[in-house]
């Protein structure tokens, strides 16, 4: 199992919160289309569309043609449809969903599948010898300071000092506590090799 380090909260945040407007949009986009070509798309259908978008509204609108000699326009207008702007709005907004890995649920609409294979790169986990043996020093050293602190044996101006001397150590301060406190420096952790 591998040791989490750091992840950047907002940064997975907005990659969820991009993949949630996909899945809107998605959901909307499949919703016109079943309304525009007058249709109840199968869930088969559904990805076509979600993944082909122009493509597959022309073959399927071809497959009704009455007039095959004729033109798309003329046959989209014989048959009561035109799928021009869902072309048009596929192109446009399937941006939003494309890169993202959707299924679907039991009322038939796209959820998100899982976590996004885009988050992954915002955490940060031990990955080599060298950074496991700094994270477990920086972190029994900071349990040892803090102790310090607590028992006043060290100033908290000597916290501050002591952090110096190593890049594996951080010092914290919270609102809620007048106490700084050390922690194990994982940015920089993870950048060593």
């Amino acid at each position: 199992m591998k040791t989490l380090l750091t992840k950047n909260e907002q940064a997975i945040a907005d990659i969820l919160k991009q993949a949630e407007t996909g899945k809107e949009k998605l959901n909307k986009f499949i919703q016109r289309a079943e309304k525009v070509c007058k249709n109840n798309f199968t869930d088969q259908e559904k990805e076509l569309l979600r993944t082909q978008g122009g493509k597959f509204l022309i073959e399927w609108a071809r497959a009704k043609y009455k007039f095959p000699e004729a033109d798309d326009k003329f046959n989209q207008q014989a048959i009561g449809i035109d799928v021009n702007g869902l072309i048009a709005e596929h192109a446009k907004e399937s941006k939003y969903w494309l890169s993202y890995n959707y299924k679907k649920d039991e009322s038939g609409g796209y959820i998100l599948n899982g976590k996004p294979e885009q988050a992954k790169r915002y955490y940060k986990y031990i990955e080599s010898e060298k950074q496991a043996k700094a994270y477990k020093i920086a972190n029994q050293l900071s349990d040892l300071l803090n102790e310090s602190s607590e028992l006043g044996f060290v100033g908290n101006h000597d916290l501050t000092k002591l952090t110096l001397f190593g890049d594996i150590l951080n010092i914290t301060q919270s609102s809620t506590t007048a106490k700084p406190k050390v922690i194990p420096n994982k940015d920089r952790i993870a950048r060593i090799n």
